[in-house]
């Protein structure tokens, strides 16, 4: 009997001394856990207000629409989308952040996008497609493309795009890859961009801020309870909630949803940012020169021009200073090697892609399908599967009646010049410069007006 009370004993205080080694470990893992929280609701606050700022512009456009109100909007939208950069120029890949900018924000508003993986993201470059474009049809253009973006991916996207209240676009260029289907490669989730602290959620949470402002200045004097929200925020919310519930019941997304939702793990490069906030030690970053536009509208005040330092990369060596609606440069050595290359056929990619692209057509809007540019000589697919892929590729095209321009169905300067490339598939600044002249001229050709 004796024995027994001295197991049991013993059993309870070892319990006991787990219980207060697990507290221990909890309260070690929560007090980093909430500092961090903090110093990313401040980063997020600063941005919140630059977007509070562009709504009550907005909201005395509405009241007034002069041009001058109107100019007074652009500005503030400009201002806004500057604080926004200079808050988010380290955070890894800062270009997915600023996608999401745009199209919750709507500063550019363009009717011809660029959708695709990042072979698109690092190739299609808006600078260079506007100074070379011919202006019929007067366009407007934005790269949506996002590394790692699978089909599946994007038919989460495109729920985005709509809950953003984008305008719908005249045309959706896709730059489709033969791997597409290749969820090994492709490996984005919505999660990524969805849970907190992630670019979509950081650019819904800045579209609120600016609605209130709107509804806040818009409000009548005799209205004394608080504004509400508009139905777009309202919606923005609701939707973000119930992504983040699903989530949590998702065995599958559990990991990524814990990695997310621990910012202490998941901004764990940010340390030491968090740190030197607290002792207000001032960062590296330079501010941005801010020049002035020219206008030929002289009783308007003149939209601002930023210039940023060069040299700016992201956490993971992105150049972050050569971000352009969407487009950013990859550099890398490249030795011009072949290299064999694995593909793998995920089931249900294809059919996401087939549907994403016929509720595209049945929304009214053109897609065009283009492939940028491979360093064709540096790539060898067992099985010639690049060719079964591209071949199934035209075939959809044709069967419903889409331009396909394949900039790799045969050998030119733009595939075979291994100085355009920082690997096998990837453009750099002088590929991709390049090459998006050269897009444009081929896009005039086939779009319909």
């Amino acid at each position: 009997m004796n024995d027994m009370k001295k197991n049991n004993n013993a059993l309870l205080k070892t319990i006991s001394r787990s219980l207060i080694v697990i507290a221990i470990a909890a309260l070690l893992v929560a007090i980093p856990e909430i500092q961090m929280r903090a110093f990313l609701s401040a980063e997020l606050a600063a941005v919140e207000e630059a977007s509070r700022r562009a709504g009550e512009a907005a909201a005395a456009a509405k009241a007034e629409d002069t041009p001058y109100s109107r100019r007074m909007l652009e500005i503030a939208k400009l201002e806004a989308q500057e604080a926004f950069y200079q808050k988010y120029k380290y955070r890894n890949e800062f270009h997915y952040y600023g996608q999401f900018y745009e199209m919750y924000q709507q500063v550019y508003k363009a009717d011809t996008i660029f959708i695709g993986t990042s072979h698109a993201s690092h190739g299609v470059n808006p600078k260079y497609i506007e100074k070379a474009y011919s202006g019929k049809g007067n366009r407007s253009f934005f790269n949506f493309s996002l590394n790692g973006s699978n089909p599946s991916y994007y038919v989460e996207w495109y729920k985005f795009f709509k809950d953003s209240g984008y305008p719908t676009p005249r045309t959706i260029v896709y730059c489709v890859d033969w791997f597409m289907t290749d969820l090994g490669w492709l490996w984005r989730r919505k999660e990524f961009d969805s849970n907190y602290d992630c670019p979509q959620y950081i650019a819904k949470q800045l579209k609120i801020a600016e609605e209130k402002a709107i509804a806040e200045a818009l409000k009548s004097p005799e209205e004394t309870e608080a504004p509400a929200e508009t139905e777009t925020a309202v919606e923005t919310e609701a939707v973000l909630e119930t992504e983040e519930e699903k989530a949590w019941f998702t065995l599958e997304d559990f990991l990524t949803k814990f990695m997310n939702s621990m910012m202490i793990i998941h901004n764990r490069d940010r340390i030491p940012e968090m740190v030197g906030s607290w002792f207000d030690i001032a960062g590296e970053d330079s501010e941005a020169e801010t020049t002035v536009a020219e206008t030929a509208e002289e009783e308007l005040p003149p939209l601002p021009v930023y210039k940023h330092n060069e040299g700016i990369v992201d956490g993971t060596g992105i150049l972050t200073d050569s971000y352009y609606k969407g487009y950013i440069t990859w550099e890398a050595y490249f030795d011009g090697g072949t290299r064999s290359q694995n593909y793998n056929e995920h089931p249900g990619e294809w059919e996401a892609f087939v549907r994403l692209v016929e509720q595209f057509q049945k929304d009214g809007i053109e897609v065009i399908m283009i492939q940028v540019p491979e360093y064709v000589p540096g790539r060898r697919v067992p099985g010639k599967r690049d060719i079964e892929a591209n071949e199934r590729l035209e075939d959809f095209a044709w069967e419903h009646d889409i331009p396909f321009i394949n900039y790799n169905a045969e050998e030119s300067e733009l595939n075979s010049n291994p100085d355009y490339f920082s690997d096998w598939g990837h453009m750099n600044e002088i590929g991709s410069t390049n090459f998006s002249k050269i897009l444009i001229k081929d896009l005039e050709k086939v779009w319909k007006d």
